[in-house]
């Protein structure tokens, strides 16, 4: 005898999301005001308020400031953190990790450098900090990043490169 389980199709995956990913980001310093203004537009409204059971964001992105080839953290200038949004309603700019934050959802990086607020409109995320936030590099010329996106902790495949333009 054989007992068959009927399971409508639609029911299976339907809550699930699409991949976050990026459509356009930069990242512009305005010499006027001494601040950088960071502009993403993600391919989907991201979730920044949504935790898992272990404390991970929805959706996440992370700027890596002062490199633009994945090395050891402590090359980093700082890491424009994303991911503590649901946390603290506010964009975290931490130091490397050289020393690193051993307080809960730092992820690991180093101390806080600043804490700035966004605006979120659908997919399209602004915010903007004092470059001495992001770096402590005192005549650059530019600042290489790289840009990377996570859903629930983990890396979605996006990793995109610019630079920040300090002098021209």
């Amino acid at each position: 005898m054989v007992l068959a389980l009927a399971v409508p199709v639609q029911a299976i995956g339907s809550t699930q999301q699409s991949t976050l990913g990026i459509r356009s980001q930069s990242a512009i310093y305005n010499r006027a005001t001494g601040r950088v203004t960071f502009r993403i537009v993600f391919n989907r409204s991201p979730d920044f308020f949504t935790a898992d059971e272990l404390g991970r964001q929805a959706d996440d992105f992370q700027y890596y400031v002062g490199s633009d080839t994945p090395v050891v953290p402590w090359l980093y200038d700082s890491i424009v953190r994303g991911g503590e949004i649901d946390s603290s309603g506010l964009i975290r700019i931490r130091n490397n990790a050289l020393v690193p934050d051993p307080a809960p959802g730092s992820g690991g990086w180093g101390t806080v450098r600043a804490e700035v607020p966004f605006d979120l409109r659908g997919p399209v995320l602004r915010f903007s900090a004092p470059l001495s936030s992001v770096t402590d590099r005192t005549d650059p010329d530019v600042l290489p990043y790289m840009l990377e996106t996570y859903q629930f902790g983990f890396w979605t495949g996006v990793h995109i490169v610019g630079q920040i333009v300090v002098r021209r």
